[in-house]
């Protein structure tokens, strides 16, 4: 088996590659006033379809997961928060 030295570890060429991306779309709505690009927020029906292996990702799953993403994007919340100093839960704690 073909392995490789990396960061004091060695790793099968075999090994499963863990990785994440985020996809981002338009921003709509309240979103908008924030930034123009969001995250797609899957909603729960279409995860598995997006995780399916069998699954072709093609444009057509992109332009399916946007549109699904739309009322998720819609329904967020959002507060004040204070100003941003270190770093811990705190900083999300809405501003009194």
């Amino acid at each position: 088996m073909d392995r490789r030295h990396t960061s004091n570890k060695l790793l099968s060429v075999d090994a499963w590659t863990l990785t994440a991306t985020i996809v981002t779309r338009p921003a709509t709505g309240d979103v908008a006033e924030l930034h123009e690009r969001a995250p797609v927020i899957l909603p729960s029906d279409f995860v598995d379809e997006w995780v399916d292996a069998g699954t072709e990702g093609d444009q057509s799953l992109v332009d399916a997961a946007v549109d699904a993403s739309t009322p998720q994007l819609e329904q967020l919340e959002f507060h004040e928060v204070a100003k941003l100093t270190g770093d811990g839960p705190e900083l999300m704690k809405p501003s009194s």
